[in-house]
């Protein structure tokens, strides 16, 4: 995805033939368990993936600057005004759009705040929580960001006020939305046609597994009857290996399903030969928020 988003970005940038030396990442739907693997692989992907676009544009080795931010909403944090002058106009008793909080409930150590940035029309407003995983931009301080990331919140294409969260994310999770259109039959089940693949492929996986069962069969029979402790262990080795071969062929057909479209994309007229962009629909609409 960063590949080919760069590839977007020099491809509108022909005059330079550069590639942006700093990036904000702002990732969404991460619990805090996880933050650790996120810049252990995501980071590194977008590291790594820079610094091929730029061999393969034949520019001299520079390293990113990449700042990456945790956007989250589900806690369970609230801010209130003391003032009635602080309250926000519409009466319940909610904070001001654009209330930071980064003292006394966040952590010492790491750099993170809490942001309300929307105006909380109806209920009570629920502040985004930012949690700064990496800031290698040079003189990008918390407050600085802080601010970019409160007029970003602007910047949302349907709406003529803030919204509650940072623009990207949120166009991010209605991508995603969008994306589980092409795929629905492989998550709400109600394919006829699918679930019968998906049952025939998985009474095969299960009969070969069985065949190779019963040949180490007499070397595992105990003389009891009762199943021994190494019959066990390959029963749970076996139920393993059809979980991860069912979840690979699974994701083989999503992957197929989804990609497609692929071949003759292009123009968005599937001409024969017209190779696409590799996404589902057409180049024009991949240069645009066409799923608005």
């Amino acid at each position: 995805m960063v590949t080919e988003r760069l590839h977007a970005w020099a491809d509108v940038h022909t005059g330079t033939s550069k590639l942006p030396a700093n990036i904000i990442y702002y990732r969404d739907g991460v619990s805090a368990g996880h933050y650790p693997k996120v810049k252990e692989e995501e980071l590194k992907a977008i590291h790594a993936a820079y610094a091929a676009v730029r061999k393969s544009k034949h520019l001299s080795p520079q390293p990113l600057n990449l700042t990456a931010v945790i956007v989250t909403k589900r806690h369970h944090t609230r801010f209130y005004p003391t003032k009635d002058g602080d309250k926000d106009k519409w009466g319940n008793n909610n904070c001001i759009p654009g209330t930071c909080v980064d003292k006394l409930v966040t952590s010492p150590y790491y750099q993170e705040f809490y942001l309300q940035s929307h105006s909380g029309i109806k209920g009570t407003a629920r502040p985004t929580h930012y949690f700064v995983l990496e800031n290698k931009i040079p003189g990008l301080t918390l407050e600085a960001l802080r601010d970019l990331t409160h007029s970003i919140s602007y910047s949302y294409v349907r709406s003529m006020t803030p919204v509650s969260y940072v623009s990207p994310t949120y166009y991010a999770d209605r991508l995603c939305e969008r994306g589980r259109l092409y795929i629905r039959k492989f998550i709400v089940g109600d394919d006829l046609a699918f679930k019968q693949q998906l049952d025939s492929h998985r009474s095969t996986v299960q009969a070969r597994l069985r065949s190779a069962k019963k040949a180490k069969s007499d070397s595992l029979q105990s003389q009891k009857g009762d199943k021994s402790a190494e019959e066990k262990l390959k029963e749970m080795e076996d139920r393993n290996a059809l979980k991860e071969e069912m979840k690979k062929w699974v994701f083989d057909k999503v992957k197929a399903e989804f990609y497609r479209a692929k071949e003759g994309a292009g123009k968005g007229g599937g001409d024969p030969g017209d190779v696409g962009d590799g996404n589902p629909w057409g180049r024009e609409l991949g240069k645009t928020m066409f799923w608005m």
